[in-house]
This record gives structure tokens, sequence and C-alpha cells, in this order.
């Protein structure tokens, strides 16, 4: 690659993240190296998918066309990630250091439908 010569990156997909259960809670992770707090946006989408948004600004003392090679990828991103189980959008917690970020969900119990019907027949008087 000859110095000032620069191919456009790849159409930034978004942050890798990890998922993690644990006991009702599903924890994302996500690799935020560079971007500030105050770039990003996280929203709960439905009960089942988490929507990370963001900016990742070029900080560099040297101009951009002064690359040789440019591997990392800035600008804007968008994330969907969709949820195993449905989670309280009540109950998120955010937090943001050291480039990940963890979003804390609570999963939501699910209703369940139970029909129950007594095969005995009561003959006069119900018991109370």
């Amino acid at each position: 690659m000859t110095k000032g010569h620069h191919e456009p990156p790849a159409q930034r997909a978004g942050p890798p993240v990890d998922l993690v259960r644990r006991g009702d809670r599903l924890v994302l992770l996500a690799s935020l190296p560079g971007v500030k707090p105050s770039d990003l946006r996280v929203s709960i989408v439905g009960d089942r998918q988490v929507l990370l948004e963001g900016t990742v600004a070029y900080r560099h003392p040297l101009p951009r066309e002064n690359l040789s090679l440019n591997e990392r990828t800035y600008g804007p991103f968008s994330r969907t990630v969709q949820l195993p189980l449905p989670v309280d959008a009540g109950a998120v917690a955010v937090s943001f250091q050291d480039g990940v970020l963890a979003v804390d969900m609570r999963v939501r119990a699910e209703a369940v439908r139970l029909s129950w019907q007594s095969k005995e027949v009561w003959g006069g008087d119900r018991p109370r």
C-alpha cells in the first residue's frame, strides 16, 4: 500500500458482543474502545432486542489524510442484538467502563396459561 492510499473500511456491523445468563438476568457486554459515553445510546426494543447506537470519533493529533494504513473504523454504528428471553425494560442497568459497555437486564417471567377443571362432580352444597 502506498502512502496516502486509502481503501474504504468495510461496513461497520457494530461492536462485538457477548451475552451472559446469570440466574434471572441477561448481561450484554459490548467492546467499544474509543467511544465516549456521550456518543453512545442504548435502547430496549420491545422485550427481546437491544439496540446499540453510537459514533467512533477520529481522535488523533494527525489528520486522517496522513494515514498510510487505516484498519480501524470510524463513524456511526448501529447494532441490534436479539435476546433469547423477554426482558423487563423497567429493570435495566447500564454501565460503561474501560471501553466495555454492560447492559444488565432482568428476564421477564412469561405468562403461563393453566387450565384446570375438577373431575369430581359436586352434589348438593359445595364445601366451603
